[in-house]
């Protein structure tokens, strides 16, 4: 197996200088965007949406959590599964008419 030249951890401090630099400039951006002179509506959504970046950046590479894509979308669905749940449950205790049949 021919050698790139760099070797794993080398290239993992490189892949995180990286990832600090766009933590820093996303951080500036958001910070950048709150001093502008717009609505505050379209602010908060824009310094959200620089927020929702940064903690997919932070999550998929520093957590790991791009490897394991099944686990991951597993844990996801029955998350997805159980809220759909909790939802329907105030709406099917209220279709729910055997109260009328057992007092």
């Amino acid at each position: 197996m021919p050698d790139s030249g760099e070797s794993k951890p080398a290239a993992q401090v490189g892949r995180h200088r990286y990832i600090l630099l766009a933590l820093a400039l996303g951080t500036l951006v958001m910070v950048m965007l709150s001093l502008l002179p717009i609505a505050t509506g379209l602010k908060v959504g824009l310094v959200l949406t620089v927020a929702l970046g940064e903690a997919c950046l932070v999550a998929g590479v520093l957590m790991h959590l791009i490897e394991e894509r099944k686990l991951i979308y597993g844990i996801m669905a029955l998350t997805g599964l159980f809220f759909v749940m909790l939802l329907l449950l105030p709406i099917l205790s209220e279709v729910d008419h055997t109260h009328h049949f057992f007092p």
